[in-house]
């Protein structure tokens, strides 16, 4: 084994503060990544053109020229890749009183590697909440936030709802119910025609959770004395820790709506502090998150 010297201890420390980084980033499951699509990117934006779509085929006749139809052009989405980053320094001189520490990765008043590890994991989930805790009052593409009663339709002046409406918001088996049959009957392409929605999954905010669990895991109908069977199905349910209290929604995960970019993927390292005895051992990632469609999303926030 090396000799713990001041020539090498960074090098010795960084083996191990490697595993510890991996260990704090997986301390726990991920959630952005159940309902975000994840995808990697290689520039500074990604930029969506919503197109109008076309119309079901026509019927025609033998020797006829083909039906045409003239696709809309519709709003445009663009998602920013941003910078993220953290370090921490272990001093020359806590490095020299206190050893056994910080080879174990406790650099006291300082933070280490396992936080540097769980602070990455951690603003991955805050800044993919955010997308959601922001979809009931920042317009978002098409000029109305992500879950609203009027999205427009382009070349149309017909509009669709996806949100619950007023009344409709409690997370109860009825409520479930009603959301569930709106979004397969009313989510409609750019020409007005049925998207045969099928919602797998429903994601709640942590105050909901067991309410959840009871309404869709229960064999009877739950909230009732009745002895109906419990009809809603087979949902993965999915707690997204940061979302803000009272917030739930159905996706349909065969819709890309919900994306999250890695445009560099986080990276560790250390360096000698200029001018000094010290080092800085340090965590860099630029990633973006956002939606490019709110077809497939049904959702509510329970006010009060």
């Amino acid at each position: 084994m090396a000799t713990l010297n001041r020539e090498n201890y960074a090098d010795l420390l960084w083996v191990n503060y490697t595993k510890l980084i991996g260990e704090g980033y997986k301390k726990k499951e991920k959630q952005y990544d159940q309902v975000f699509k994840v995808l990697d990117s290689d520039r500074a934006y990604e930029r969506f053109l919503h197109m109008g779509t076309l119309p079901p085929w026509r019927r025609n006749n033998e020797g006829n020229t083909f039906n045409e139809s003239e696709k809309v052009e519709g709003p445009e989405v663009t998602i920013y890749m941003r910078r993220y980053d953290n370090c921490f320094t272990i001093t020359h001189e806590y490095w020299m009183d206190n050893k056994k520490a910080a080879m174990q990765g406790r650099v006291e008043g300082r933070g280490g590697p396992v936080e540097l590890g769980e602070g990455l994991r951690k603003v991955c989930e805050i800044e993919a909440a955010r997308v959601i805790n922001e979809g009931f009052t920042v317009a978002g593409y098409d000029g109305v936030p992500l879950f609203d009663a009027a999205h427009p339709l382009a070349g149309s002046t017909a509009t669709v709802s996806n949100i619950a409406a007023q009344g409709k918001e409690a997370m109860t088996n009825d409520n479930m119910e009603a959301a569930i049959t709106a979004m397969i009957t009313t989510q409609v392409d750019e020409t007005g025609y049925l998207l045969q929605v099928r919602p797998d999954k429903l994601i709640v905010s942590p105050d909901l959770w067991m309410t959840a669990q009871r309404i869709f895991y229960s064999t009877q109908v739950a909230g009732n004395n009745w002895n109906d069977k419990n009809v809603l199905g087979n949902m993965k349910i999915i707690r997204m820790d940061y979302l803000d209290s009272g917030i739930w929604f159905l996706q349909d995960s065969s819709f890309e709506n919900l994306v999250f970019y890695w445009r560099e993927r986080a990276k560790f390292g250390y360096e000698r502090i200029q001018k000094t005895m010290d080092y800085s051992f340090y965590g860099y990632a630029r990633f973006g998150v956002g939606y490019t469609d709110w077809r497939g999303l049904y959702g509510a926030k329970i006010s009060g």
